[in-house]
């Protein structure tokens, strides 16, 4: 989402912009096909089948002996000015032919780090590569300071070009979405169904234990993703289908605050999540476990509850202070969303785009 901004934006205030994009024969994203038919170039890299061992380990191979030009022979034709790396994951370019172009060409360029694994985040065998590329960069942008202080630890590096930006919210609105009357009181996680990263399962264990089965409340899970057919199956192992519920999608943020009081981000690794920052808009609470940006948007027993890290007992202790205080959710929700908009960068990609451009925002 931010890099399309970026580029959005950066075509809009009269740059040429080339977005360069993985992709499996279309454009899966409605924003980057948006984006090309307002004018912006957009170069699509075909992603290789490697599902079988025989694709794995030739593609592996042909990666190993080929130059980075077969990857971004279109970014080299285009000649830019500048490069913009868009990464979800910290270190995503250390291993892939990226990081070969990044070093062979004298083009400035910035990083963007969406997320940074706080424990194994840097494998070894990229560590000196990464360590290259970060000192080279014109800019480094961190979504959470909590990211930028585990980057700077992996890469022993002071890391004095870093820039923290704002995840952009995923709605069009900053309203306040009016608390729900409902006696029975009702959370709701709203994340991929991912449980290495997102922590569902950690959840569904905490809210099967005798202390949670004696309580009345309802979960809601909204997302999709790989583990959906194990987060089926661990309900009817738990014996909660009578209070956890697979949602889907909903069309709007709004429709998922109408019906929940309380948003719960037990993530076990994040970068700021872009479900929290729209949770905490809309006047929610949260109970969040301590990684990444989580707690940057979430006071301790003020306007929300955080879990000191993502495991069992930690989940439980905060989830039994927070519902302690059930009663006053509305008011933290409040007191979240006060904070919340005093905080949120609202259009980050102007931060970005000034940041790299020397102009004002």
């Amino acid at each position: 989402m931010l890099n399309f901004r970026t580029a959005k934006l950066a075509h809009e205030q009269g740059h040429e912009v080339l977005l360069s994009v993985n992709d499996f024969g279309q454009l899966h994203h409605k924003n980057y096909r948006d984006i090309e038919a307002a004018g912006v170039r957009v170069d699509r890299r075909p992603m290789p089948d490697i599902t079988g061992f025989a694709s794995r380990v030739t593609y592996k191979i042909k990666d190993k002996l080929l130059s980075p030009d077969r990857h971004f022979k279109n970014c080299f034709a285009f000649k830019p000015d500048y490069i913009f790396v868009n990464n979800q994951g910290t270190y995503d370019f250390a291993g892939s032919p990226l990081a070969a172009w990044l070093l062979k060409t004298g083009i400035p360029f910035a990083l963007l780090s969406q997320h940074n694994p706080e424990v194994n985040g840097l494998p070894s065998a990229w560590y000196r590569t990464a360590r290259t590329i970060f000192t080279k960069a014109d800019k480094t942008f961190f979504i959470s300071h909590r990211n930028f202080e585990t980057a700077s630890r992996s890469l022993a590096l002071p890391l004095d070009n870093a820039i923290e930006v704002c995840n952009p919210l995923s709605s069009e609105t900053v309203s306040y979405v009016p608390y729900p009357a409902s006696e029975r009181p009702t959370m709701c996680m709203a994340a991929r169904f991912e449980c290495d990263v997102k922590g569902q399962d950690i959840l569904l264990s905490v809210l099967a234990s005798d202390y949670w089965k004696q309580k009345d409340w309802v979960l809601n899970l909204y997302g999709e993703g790989p583990d959906k057919a194990y987060l089926e199956d661990l309900i009817q192992f738990y014996g909660l289908g009578d209070r956890v519920f697979l949602k889907g999608y909903r069309k709007t943020i709004e429709d998922i605050w109408a019906e929940n009081q309380l948003l719960l981000m037990v993530s076990i690794t994040e970068g700021t999540p872009i479900s929290l920052l729209t949770a905490v808009v809309a006047g929610r609470a949260a109970v969040v476990t301590n990684v990444g940006g989580c707690a940057e948007y979430v006071a301790d027993n003020k306007t929300g509850f955080v879990a000191e890290a993502p495991t069992f007992n930690s989940l439980h202790e905060a989830l039994a202070r927070a519902w302690s205080h059930r009663h006053e959710w509305e008011a933290y929700g409040l007191a979240a969303r006060k904070f919340a908009l005093e905080k949120i960068d609202f259009a980050p990609e102007k931060t970005i785009l000034a940041a790299i451009t020397g102009q004002k925002s």
